[in-house]
């Protein structure tokens, strides 16, 4: 019983560091395209 929720508690973890990196990952994609848009958005100023 005891094996078992050690096992229970490893793959609990595993699923959080996997969800932390999935929301790291949509986090820095966002960032990019944020920034992505602030630098485009500099040029169409520029060009005017």
């Amino acid at each position: 019983m005891h094996s078992y929720s050690l096992l229970l508690a490893q793959m609990n973890s595993l699923f959080l560091s996997k969800v932390a990196g999935n929301f790291k990952l949509f986090v820095r994609k966002i960032q990019t395209f944020i920034t992505y848009n602030q630098i485009n958005g500099g040029f169409s100023l520029l060009k005017r």
